[in-house]
């Protein structure tokens, strides 16, 4: 059986039996190698066509899949699994770095690490290399691409909660070192994330760089200025004082709240009934949050908006939001309703959906 390796974090590198998966019919032979190569079971003909064609009418998308699965059948052999109704890949035969990311943090979800668990989390936590299927895309496939989006901040959000894991585990056991790398890496994937912005003020106190430890508060203080418009939370400040006098201040754990991915945004997406803020209105947005006519916020792709409502409503209402692609404050009750207290009653449920763009002729 010939194997498949998909490396989809920070673009998109097909590899077939060691070599380049070259010669493909066309793009979306490729976007749908990648799809059924992230789906735990086949997936049914009228879905894959609509997916990859959903501004043609359905004969003619299923058409189009079948031409697409002829040419595939070639160069994939066994490893394609297709019937009247449904179209697969042979799991045996797939490697996803998307996949063994996502299982990998899963497998260790809640629990506490060991040396063996941890050495095994960080190593897979190096296959991230950036969001993704980075810089790929399709044209008028407006349904594959908010699956693509939906990927992107879901696996992102794994990776930071591993690299967080891991940078609790190693500033509790005080290995310095490796806990100052696993902070650093949280940080580029979340810098506006202030608790990984106090474990690493912590780690480098504890590992003697008492002078970098302060450099790193002050730059967290600017950062959140820059960004959010605040101050850093009174721990922050107090970590820093305790530094600045000669305490290590290690061992202060804050406010985590744990990411699971049974706590990320369902795949199912229903359409807009209320208006959509954009990008610009940040502040606005944040001040409106509780309002009920406010059903929603949307930001196409990742850049921080989500992350600067997350952090403005738990800094003015005293609770955590998982920042992801769509956030919707019916799920945002929910989510408040099993981690925390509310202040006051939230409206419920607003089912919505992106709006597609508008169709080009050709």
């Amino acid at each position: 059986m010939a194997q498949l390796k998909l490396f989809l974090l920070g673009g998109a590198r097909l590899k077939l039996d060691g070599e380049p998966l070259v010669g493909l019919a066309s793009r979306k032979a490729e976007a749908l190698l990648i799809y059924l190569a992230c789906q735990p079971q086949p997936q049914p003909r009228d879905l894959l066509a609509t997916l990859l064609w959903d501004d043609r009418p359905q004969q003619r998308a299923l058409g189009n899949l079948s031409v697409l699965l002829s040419s595939l059948r070639k160069p994939l052999g066994s490893l394609l699994l297709s019937s009247r109704q449904t179209v697969g890949l042979d799991e045996a035969g797939v490697w996803a770095d998307a996949l063994v990311l996502a299982r990998a943090v899963g497998a260790v979800a809640h629990k506490p690490l060991t040396g063996e668990t941890a050495v095994s989390l960080q190593t897979t936590l190096a296959l991230y290399h950036g969001d993704f299927l980075t810089g790929f895309s399709i044209r008028d496939a407006s349904q594959f691409e908010e699956w693509q989006l939906l990927e992107q901040e879901r696996l992102h959000r794994l990776a930071v909660t591993g690299w967080e894991q891991l940078t609790t585990y190693y500033l509790e056991n005080q290995q310095w070192a490796a806990g100052i790398a696993a902070a650093q890496q949280l940080l580029r994937l979340d810098p506006l994330r202030e608790r990984a912005q106090r474990q690493l003020m912590q780690l480098l106190a504890g590992d003697g760089q008492r002078h970098a430890a302060l450099a790193q508060f002050d730059q967290c203080r600017q950062l959140l200025a820059d960004e959010l418009g605040v101050e850093p939370e009174a721990e922050t400040v107090a970590l820093a004082a305790r530094i600045r006098a000669g305490e290590q201040g290690a061992g202060e754990q804050g406010d985590f709240l744990p990411c699971s991915p049974a706590l990320l945004l369902p795949r199912t997406i229903y359409r807009a009934t209320y208006p959509l803020v954009g990008r610009d209105r940040t502040g606005a947005i944040a001040t409106r949050l509780p309002e009920p006519e406010l059903s929603a916020v949307n930001a196409k792709r990742a850049g921080g908006l989500k992350t600067r409502l997350a952090l403005v409503w738990k800094r003015r209402f005293q609770i955590y939001v998982f920042p992801t692609t769509h956030i919707c404050l019916g799920w945002l009750n929910w989510v408040a309703g099993h981690c925390c207290q509310l202040p006051s009653p939230m409206p419920l449920v607003y089912r919505w959906r992106v709006r597609p763009r508008p169709r080009r002729s050709f």
